[in-house]
């Protein structure tokens, strides 16, 4: 995953979906744009989509995730470098771990067993890339108690709803 930050300020909003846990729009991204995906397995995936010209990260969605726990409390967050994040990447990549902790106040996820050593605050999320430039970790910081809730029933809804097999 090859990143870069523009100096700027971007703004992010949380949007309920019935079927999505999560859904983070940037800025006035409208998509489609350049999508990618960072998965483990089929079961856990978070999806990308970034403006086609710049590469600026427009929308971030859980569209999967049975690999969570409820920490509660206050999420910690690292200090970042402020500004617009442009991502260039593969459509897929397989990640060595997927986790989520979910806090009162935000998201945690993790993707490596590697420490990240530079941070990036774009909007409302933290990425935290390794020194070889591989995403490890991703925090979603300043949700509100409806928008965790939200997450939480989403993704208990679909841990229930694993391996049902729906007849027709």
């Amino acid at each position: 995953m090859n990143y870069s930050l523009t100096a700027g300020c971007v703004s992010s909003s949380f949007i309920e979906d019935e079927y999505l846990a999560m859904i983070l729009l940037f800025g006035n991204f409208e998509g489609p744009g350049r999508h990618f995906e960072i998965a483990f397995g089929k079961s856990d995936v978070l999806e990308f989509a970034t403006d086609p010209e710049t590469g600026c990260v427009g929308e971030l969605t859980l569209t999967a995730c049975r690999d969570f726990s409820i920490v509660g409390g206050r999420m910690g967050l690292p200090t970042a470098d402020d500004g617009v994040l442009h991502i260039e990447a593969p459509r897929f990549s397989e990640s060595e771990k997927f986790n989520l902790d979910i806090f009162d106040d935000g998201l945690c996820f993790a993707f490596s067993c590697e420490e990240p050593a530079t941070f990036v605050k774009h909007g409302q999320a933290v990425f935290g890339f390794t020194g070889e430039g591989d995403l490890a970790r991703l925090w979603i910081a300043d949700l509100t108690e409806l928008q965790i809730a939200h997450v939480r029933s989403v993704l208990f809804e679909e841990r229930e709803n694993a391996g049902q097999v729906i007849e027709f």
